[in-house]
């Protein structure tokens, strides 16, 4: 029976719900810093990559081959960045992103800017700075060739957003993944840094979702150091006996070339696993794989989650409000699954997914229980606890149990109504009694 106590109790119990699941979710995400949301999504890969990416690893092969020291840190020659990228070119690589530092004066930086003046599909690393105040640029030998920013605004233990681009003097300098992608379809006079709608405009006709940050989300196509690879020694090394099957590698392919295993190379942990680190270079492969094949993600925004949030709970409250533990668990477990079904339908059925705040919901669930049912036996029942406990002796448990659902009964008033009254005596009851 709806009545002003029991709007009362509801709107007690909803406040209580929402501010005590919120807490709770910015506490563990703070303390964690993990995104939950994304991270129960990549038990293992939901799509197939586009298999037009190939990476050459500067892992520690390389610098044992190319350096005399055993420091795991990068130290080796321009010259033979130049060597490798004239041999990726000579193999028909289509695009070619550089995810290495060429910050460090040397005397052979010439010809390193040579071949990059000679060869436009190329772009090559740099950290803009503008979100964590650090700069590093490349060398101004190389002040005419496209550059790529790795800047990540990673605020978290795991790197799942990458921004499209960042600005830089009057212009914007876009992402390693973006501008490598750009290389990739021949594309550049589309103007740069376009973002309206929440979105970023690659093409006039081609666009991806941005979040409230101007953020990409990354859709990840492989763990970590699962695409296909060869280390930078073995390209460098390679004879014209073997040239055929570089080629056929390389032909047509974007062309990532980072660090893997040494001191200083960039790794962060990401939603395919929070356990092992991903090279920097893959998330810019994973971010470029979803441009190729139009497969991105993008996140609720702040006003549905709280619409969302609010609807969810109302409903869960109601309903165990109304029923017993057993019913109420019963359709928790239903929700839950129910949720998890929802949310991987929306990620995984669409090429522009949709993440919602599973994570959040599943909070508001367990929070809208427990507090029901606490406040119900705290607050509600506590009268009709009293109640059946002061009767329960005296009277039958259908008129206690009337009386507790509603204490109305207790006034002292009468009611007019029709009834039969029965009087009756037995014979000689004096005598048996005594």
């Amino acid at each position: 029976m709806l009545n002003f106590k029991n709007i009362k109790h509801f709107a007690i119990i909803l406040t209580w719900t929402i501010l005590v699941s919120w807490f709770l979710y910015r506490f563990i995400i703070s303390a964690i810093g993990a995104e939950f949301n994304l991270a129960w999504l990549y038990g293992e890969n939901y799509d197939q990559s586009s298999g037009e990416i190939v990476i050459v690893k500067v892992d520690n092969k390389t610098l044992d081959a190319l350096q005399s020291t055993d420091l795991r840190v990068l130290s080796f020659t321009k010259t033979k960045f130049a060597e490798l990228l004239n041999k990726l070119e000579w193999y028909k690589a289509k695009a070619i992103g550089v995810d290495i530092v060429f910050a460090n004066k040397s005397s052979d930086a010439n010809v390193l800017a040579e071949v990059l003046r000679n060869n436009k599909n190329i772009v090559i690393w740099a950290k803009i700075g503008t979100i964590w105040g650090e700069q590093t640029l490349p060398l101004e030998e190389f002040s005419g060739v496209t550059w790529g920013s790795v800047d990540t605004g990673v605020s978290s233990n795991i790197l799942s957003r990458l921004p499209p681009y960042v600005s830089y003097g009057s212009g914007v300098v876009e992402s390693l993944s973006m501008a490598t992608y750009r290389k990739y379809i021949w594309d550049e006079k589309s103007k740069k840094g376009d973002i309206h709608d929440g979105r970023y405009f690659v093409t006039p006709l081609r666009s991806v979702p941005v979040d409230a940050n101007g953020n990409m989300l990354i859709r990840f196509f492989n763990a970590p150091e699962a695409y296909p690879s060869v280390s930078m020694i073995d390209i460098l090394k390679a004879t014209e006996k073997e040239a055929p099957e570089m080629e056929k590698m390389f032909k047509d392919k974007i062309v990532l070339i980072g660090e893997y295993g040494t001191l200083i190379h960039d790794s962060h942990f990401s939603p395919v696993d929070s356990r092992v680190k991903m090279p920097g270079v893959e998330f810019h492969a994973n971010m470029i794989d979803g441009l190729l094949q139009w497969k991105t993600l993008t996140s609720q925004t702040a006003s549905s989650v709280w619409i969302t949030a609010v609807i969810l709970a109302i409903f869960l409250i109601a309903i165990f409000y109304s029923v017993g533990t057993g019913s109420a668990v019963v359709v928790l477990v239903a929700l839950i699954l129910a949720l998890i079904i929802l949310w991987r339908r929306l990620v995984i059925g669409y090429d522009e997914g949709i993440v919602i705040n599973l994570f959040f919901y599943i909070i508001i669930a367990f929070v809208s229980f427990i507090g029901t049912y606490v406040y119900k036996f705290l607050i509600v029942d506590r009268n009709k606890r009293y109640i059946e406990g002061a009767f329960g002796r005296y009277i039958s448990p259908d008129v206690v149990r009337e009386i507790s659902q509603n204490t109305q009964a207790l006034k002292l008033w009468g009611t007019n109504r029709r009834i039969a009254v029965f009087f009756s005596d037995i014979a000689n009851f004096t005598t048996v009694s005594e």
